[in-house]
């Protein structure tokens, strides 16, 4: 029996998702219960689950059914696509702004151009109150230093096998798999020793559901 319990078992709810220290977990909660809209950039490396939270956060200020616009920051190659996706109609904020829902974008591989930082820069300063906007990226660096100043920079680091262990014993749990969780433990070690990866360690379930 296959079950990808990576898209199986994928967190739906911000309660669901596991943070990898405090400091992360209280800057979220600072925007899902506190009300912060300064821009929010999420940086570390690949499969830490950076892309899963940047959708969760609206999820968990404005509901399942709000509306979130997901940018490929390859898309953003000049000021005109900045424009494009962030400036609106004066009479939209006339109309708009005193509505407690914020308007929510989420750039994907956020990085560096020179034509459309710039305005980008001016569009998060213009509209942070009125919108969210979360960019997540594998590397920091890469991306323009007036935007970094102008957010919140969090790290999402991989989960340790520690972490991931009561997660890892009620999957298995749900899929019909009696195992010791000294076992479990020792194959997540293993694995996260060679990939500190978190879809590293739904793999070390799946192997274990596929030899069941």
């Amino acid at each position: 029996m296959f079950v990808d319990t990576h898209i199986k078992y994928r967190p739906s709810t911000i309660d669901e998702f596991i943070f990898p220290d405090d400091r992360l977990r209280e800057l979220i909660t600072g925007y899902t219960e506190r009300g912060l809209t300064r821009p929010l950039i999420l940086y570390g490396s690949f499969g830490t689950g950076k892309s899963l939270l940047a959708e969760l956060i609206p999820k968990a200020i404005d509901g399942d059914d709000v509306q979130v616009e997901k940018i490929s920051f390859d898309d953003l190659n000049s000021s005109k696509e900045v424009h494009r996706h962030f400036e609106r109609p004066k009479q939209f904020d006339v109309l708009f702004t005193s509505n407690d829902n914020l308007n929510y974008h989420i750039i994907e591989e956020m990085g560096f151009k020179e034509r459309a930082s710039g305005a980008l820069r001016i569009m998060l300063e213009k509209y942070e109150r009125t919108d969210l906007v979360i960019m997540t990226t594998n590397r920091l660096e890469v991306i323009d230093g007036g935007i970094q100043s102008r957010a919140h920079c969090a790290e999402v680091k991989p989960l340790r096998p520690d972490q991931f262990i009561d997660r890892a014993m009620d999957i298995l749990r749900q899929e019909g798999r009696i195992a010791e969780p000294a076992l479990v433990m020792k194959a997540l070690e293993a694995r996260y020793r060679r990939e500190p990866d978190n879809r590293a360690l739904y793999k070390v379930l799946d192997e274990m559901l596929i030899a069941a």
